[in-house]
């Protein structure tokens, strides 16, 4: 029996670097099948990183859109329960007439952030997002509680004290999860007024 024609790796004589032409082909073909798994691997690696990025900064993009927008309307919302704060601590007025001027300044203020708004804010910071829907609804409580009183136009106003005072501090407990909101945002939203 004729023996197999050997070819040797690199022309090196040994046992391990010399195989016939078969035996080459099928280390060869092994060796590639390793690399083309692995990469196959690296590659889908790479493609979901990418897209994470791309998602990512998709979505710092829609946080910052939304964030600006918000951002335009909390000083004056804050400026506007700084007014309402001492306009019930004043009690020069009737309590009750106050208390419906004030509900009507709170219909007028604007939404601060959207359903839409909020989500893209969210993504990027849920805290932000958590202390404008608590702000608000702070809000919201406080003009539910002076619709109330708004309807008793036949109370002194100094029968009001506690209720004045219980009043001041929801202003405030909103102006406060406003402003802090506000500095949340300030993180990751660029300064649009430069």
């Amino acid at each position: 029996m004729e023996k197999a024609v050997e070819y040797c790796l690199l022309g090196i004589q040994s046992e391990l670097t010399c195989m016939p032409r078969a035996d080459w082909a099928s280390w060869v073909q092994a060796v590639f099948s390793v690399v083309a798994i692995v990469a196959a691997i690296v590659i889908a690696w790479w493609q979901r990183r990418s897209e994470h990025r791309a998602a990512s900064a998709r979505s710092q993009a829609r946080a910052e859109i939304a964030g600006t927008s918000v951002l335009f309307k909390l000083p004056i919302a804050i400026g506007t329960l700084d007014s309402m704060e001492s306009a019930v601590l004043e009690r020069q007025i009737h309590f009750a007439s106050r208390a419906k001027t004030l509900t009507e300044m709170i219909d007028r203020m604007v939404t601060f952030a959207t359903d839409e708004e909020l989500i893209a804010i969210a993504d990027v910071d849920a805290r932000a997002s958590r202390f404008l829907i608590r702000g608000e609804r702070r809000l919201r409580d406080t003009q539910t509680m002076l619709r109330m009183f708004s309807d008793h136009t036949d109370v002194p106003a100094d029968s009001y004290g506690d209720d004045m005072a219980h009043v001041s501090r929801m202003f405030a407990d909103s102006k406060r999860d406003f402003q802090e909101a506000m500095d949340r945002l300030g993180l990751f939203v660029p300064d649009v007024s430069k």
